[in-house]
């Protein structure tokens, strides 16, 4: 008694089998977390180290190069990139997929302590941040004030830091609130110059005395007897008093207080950034998800919470200005339906072929059981369900069929001819279960490699595969456990009964045996016409593939993924360098203006320069005069114009506006990879900055003339104006002055430092104290030659030791690879990526660079190149691993190589397809064509283990091949149009960010439609002339 048998006579086992998947599938799919899409994110650290008073040349050279070099050597690093601007380092360091993040954070750590002694006196303590998913907000929240409200944005920014985050970190879901948008309040202590000067009180000595005031230090340990207790020396400062009676100095008239000297306010911070919340000034907030949390469950916190921080401050105005929710739920709703009319299209043409209600709904149960079971699968998966695991289930929805198919249409011939119920599900199932293992493995046999390929193409893939390889696997095994049982009852019943045999002739029944019937005799047709002109033929299909190869992928260009319309829009732009944070401030409102003019928008955020730690605003490298918006629009489904022309259109109004430098605009996902800046990047290299920035903006020049590169923007400038202070070393030495202390003196006076806290004890964060000279009570703005630094020995006057000279640097300081570099940053409009950057290489080609210079072409393209590289060698693996499988079934050499020549007759439908659906050669097209190798070679599997029985069984060759054209090609068109029906609304689109995994649909439907039309002829002349040849 073999094990079907066994299963037949024993259905318990079967039934409580797939009750116990059934269970564990319906608790998966009710508790599965849900998300955008899996995450690609490369793992990363970024090192940010601040200097104050530093330029960016200088953070460059003393912090930044040591940093990048100590780096490189790092197992497991990729890439090493670096931004210094003024008093900021910032160096982000890009590992390999996989990488432990914990050591390789131990091991950036220990690289900073080998070198820090080597950085500048005043530099503070290096900062760490790991760069992950996690690190992406999932949503902003806007605050201002409300009208009539008696709050401005440094109370909010206040309550924002304070209670308003902490409200928020308690919600379930949320891991980390950024707060961001200047208007963060200190004390500032202004000490008057003149008052300096007539006391000969030096600032920095009042400095350094507010510093030493302002203290709470351990001094050890008190032991005796019998108690031990800790020792402080505390003097902090808890008032405004306090600070205005501190002593600053001890003369023979009596002390001098800070009130003498200085007057102490409660002030906003020197603004270098600006938050926009729907058009207004605002405080923001990122919320961030923990690090393996879930986006979803972080909104659904929100917008719980949001109301109760509502109601508890009518004062402010909160408002949500980014927010992932209504794409994901749009999406993964749209997709949910997409997946339901699957199943019902699959159904349906089940059902029209089958003709009998009975086979159809048996067959119809292996769907809910292979969902059950793939479900079951991710239960014990990190993955969410996103759109690359529902795509995954649309793609198999069709598939999972076929091996119901072929069982049950074998079971209903065997019991045609016999009327032996048992014998005719036992034998029916035994004699094809050969053919649907070979079909089952094939197809899982080729996707096995991508799940284990590595870098972008895995992380995308592997949810994939994982999902279309365990729906069929479950789909196998319900073929021949449930299916059979099901039919057992059945085919009995139509025995004892005699209800049921087939559904009642009507003029549809009638009509569908009518179309099988011509095809099948078409097909016999041009099956003796191909037996007649084996070689023409043969020679024919080839020459056809390699003409439409040639023909059309160069049409339909190459991406890394299609363009998706999010409904979400990124725009950045870079104001003149020298602009004032008030001009930016006007000028962003004017292109709020613009952009809210379309109808569509819903809301509009708004960033301007950085503030230091804040990684999910910038990431700390920003300049105030570069900005970085978001516009949320309606989805897709809910508007007529697309998110293209509706760029367009604000691309066309930002062209006339002479303030702003450059600017892109683009939607949210145009560089797939994160890390990745632009879908078009050149990278200029070299050692002299001035020299960098010659070769960039000549090479800008030359590519305006490139059709279809759009947004050309420089990521830095080199005409950021800089005032030098060059000190006569002479003339400083008579004066006992040394150019340290001009500089903090100088730094005292434009910028002013920081001495220290003020103590808050109301649960607030403690307010810190900056200490800066001014004149008359107003801030110092005149020319560094003017400035007297007052000293106990008399006063320095800076005119008499030194002069000022002007010039311009580079906005920024930026390193590749222990390259200093410019970037020149762009985009593809009309035209495909890979006719762009063709265009843009042969320019490359042509331009010429000094010795030791290089320009490099970079981007998405560089991405999808890799990725092709990737999927190419799991084709590779893929394709023996096939070749090996089927080895092994039809235990033949030549035999594998016949089955398999049913790929490259598929490739032709995928090409056109392609063509006609406008779908570039990308990453999912790709996948489409591996998943297609493994399923168009079930046809070929089906027909030669007819064709070989038949001939074993004493049936002439030529006869055997026409039989199984006549046997096969009812099941084989029933898997394929299943399968192809299955797939539409994948092809065409009919959810919110099927964008992106569409080509794999138009590649596999196509490719199974064309390819079985060929197969069906194809396969039975070869075998014939391989036979005819094998026998001389």
């Amino acid at each position: 008694m073999n094990s079907i048998e066994y299963l037949l006579k024993h259905p318990v086992i079967s039934i409580a089998f797939w009750f116990l998947v059934a269970a564990v599938g319906i608790i998966s799919y009710n508790f599965m977390p849900i998300d955008l899409f899996p995450d690609t994110m490369p793992p990363q650290i970024t090192a940010m180290t601040m200097v104050k008073g530093t330029s960016a040349e200088d953070i460059n050279r003393k912090v930044t190069a040591l940093l990048d070099r100590e780096f490189q050597g790092i197992t497991n690093v990729t890439k090493v990139v670096s931004t210094s601007k003024d008093e900021i380092s910032s160096v982000n360091v890009q590992f390999e997929f996989g990488t432990n993040m914990s050591t390789a954070m131990t091991d950036i750590i220990n690289a900073v302590s080998r070198i820090k002694n080597s950085f500048p006196a005043s530099a503070a303590e290096t900062q760490f941040f790991r760069i992950t998913d996690a690190n992406r907000p999932v949503a902003t929240i806007s605050m201002s004030p409300a009208e009539n409200s008696s709050f401005d944005l440094k109370a909010i920014r206040i309550l924002a830091e304070n209670d308003i985050k902490e409200e928020l970190l308690r919600a379930h879901g949320i891991g980390k609130a950024d707060v961001f948008g200047a208007n963060e309040t200190e004390v500032l202590i202004r000490l008057d110059l003149d008052k300096l000067r007539n006391y000969r009180i030096s600032p920095v000595a009042v400095l350094k005395t507010i510093g030493a005031s302002n203290t709470s230090l351990p001094a050890g340990y008190l032991e005796n007897s019998s108690t031990e207790s800790l020792v402080k020396v505390i003097n902090e400062v808890r008032t405004e008093q306090q600070l205005l009676s501190m002593p600053v100095k001890t003369t023979d008239k009596g002390v001098i207080t800070l009130k003498d000297v200085a007057e102490v306010t409660l002030a906003a911070k020197t603004p270098r950034s600006i938050y926009r919340g729907n058009g207004k000034n605002a405080i923001a907030i990122n919320i961030l998800k923990p690090e393996k949390g879930f986006a979803v469950d972080a909104i659904e916190s929100l917008k719980v919470i949001l109301p109760k921080l509502q109601k508890q401050y009518p004062e402010i105005l909160f408002e949500i200005t980014t927010d992932q929710e209504p794409i994901i739920s749009v999406n993964v709703a749209g997709m949910k339906n997409s997946l339901f009319s699957a199943v019902w299209l699959t159904m349906i043409i089940v059902f029209i072929l089958l003709k009998r209600f009975s086979a159809s709904l048996v067959v119809g149960i292996s769907i809910p059981m292979s969902f059950f079971f793939a479900f079951s699968f991710l239960y014990f998966t990190p993955n969410t369900l996103n759109m690359v695991t529902l795509a995954g289930f649309i793609v198999a929805v069709g598939m999972v069929v076929d091996a119901s198919i072929v069982v049950i249409e074998n079971i209903y011939r065997h019991y045609e001819m016999t009327s032996d119920g048992f014998n005719s599900v036992l034998q029916g199932t035994k004699e094809v279960v050969f053919s649907v293992f070979g079909g089952m493995l094939t197809t899982v046999a080729v996707m096995v490699p991508i799940m284990f390929v590595g870098g972008y193409v895995q992380e995308v893939l592997r949810p994939l595969t994982m999902i279309i390889s365990a729906m069929l696997i479950g789909s196998f095994i319900a073929a021949f456990t449930i299916v059979p049982f099901l039919a057992k009852k059945f085919i009995v019943d139509f025995k004892k009964n005699k209800t049921e045999k087939k559904t009642k002739s009507n003029l549809f029944t009638k009509a569908t045996d009518r179309i099988l019937e011509v095809i099948t005799e078409t097909y016999l047709n041009l099956l003796r016409i191909g037996l007649n002109n084996r070689l023409i033929l043969i020679i024919a299909a080839f020459a056809i593939l390699a003409l439409s190869a040639r023909a059309i992928i160069p049409l339909v260009g190459r991406e890394l993924l299609p363009k998706m319309d999010t409904g979400m829009v990124i725009i950045k732009a870079d104001f003149p360098v020298s602009a004032l944070i008030e001009d930016v401030n006007d000028k962003l409102a004017e292109l709020e203006q613009i952009i809210t003019q379309n109808k569509h928008v819903i809301s509009v955020s708004t960033v301007a320069g950085s503030e230091p730690g804040q990684v999910s605003f910038g990431n700390g490298g920003q300049l105030m005069q570069q900005i970085d918006m978001q516009i949320r629009l309606t989805t897709r489904d809910k508007r007529t114009e697309t998110i293209w022309q509706i760029t367009k259109e604000w691309r066309e109004k930002f062209e006339k506006l002479p303030y702003l430098s450059s600017f892109s605009i683009t939607e949210f996902g145009a560089t797939p990879v994160a890390t990745t800046r632009a879908p078009i990047d050149i990278t200029i290299g070299g050692k002299n900055p001035k020299l960098l920035m010659a070769l960039a903006t000549d090479l800008k020049d030359k590519l305006k003339s490139v059709p279809g590169l759009t947004d050309l923007r420089l990521t830095k400038s080199d005409n950021k104006p800089e005032t030098h202070f060059v000190t006569d070393l002479a003339q400083a030495n008579k004066y006992n002055i040394t150019p340290a202390e001009v500089a903090e003196n100088l730094n005292l006076a434009l910028t002013g430092k920081y001495a220290g806290h003020l103590k808050i004890t109301s649960g607030f964060n403690d307010i810190p104290i900056r200490v800066e000279t001014g004149i008359n009570g107003e801030k110092w703005n005149r020319a560094p030659e003017e400035l007297v630094i007052p000293r106990s020995d008399g006063d320095v006057f800076l005119s008499s030791i030194g002069k000022t000279t002007r010039t311009t640097q580079s906005t920024l300081v930026t390193r590749e690879n222990l390259h200093e570099t410019v970037n020149i940053l762009g985009a593809n409009s009309i035209r495909p990526l890979s006719a762009v950057t063709s265009d843009i290489t042969e320019i490359l080609n042509d331009f010429k660079t000094p010795k030791g210079y290089f320009a490099e072409l970079s981007g998405s393209l560089s991405d999808a190149n890799e990725a092709g590289a990737r999927l190419i060698k799991a084709l590779a693996l893929g394709i023996l691993m096939l070749y090996v499988i089927l080895y092994v079934l039809f235990e033949s050499w030549w035999r594998p190589f016949l089955i398999m020549g049913a790929i490259p007759l598929s490739l032709t439908g995928a090409f056109w397809g392609m063509l006609f659906f406008d779908k570039p050669m990308c990453m999912p097209a790709m996948m489409g064509i591996i998943l297609l190798g493994g399923t168009i070679v079930n046809n070929a599997i089906i027909l030669l283990d007819f064709i070989d029985n038949a001939v074993n069984s004493g049936i002439p060759r030529r006869q055997a091949l026409e039989e199984s054209v006549k046997t096969r090609l009812r099941p084989i068109l029933i898997t394929t149009l299943s399968t192809v029906l299955g797939m539409i609304p994948l092809v065409f689109e009919q959810a919110v960010g099927l964008e992106r995994m569409s080509p794999l649909g138009v590649v596999a439907a196509s490719g199974l439609l064309v390819g079985t039309i060929f197969t069906v002829v194809v396969i039975p002349v070869a075998y014939d002339l391989i036979m005819s040849f094998k026998r001389t």
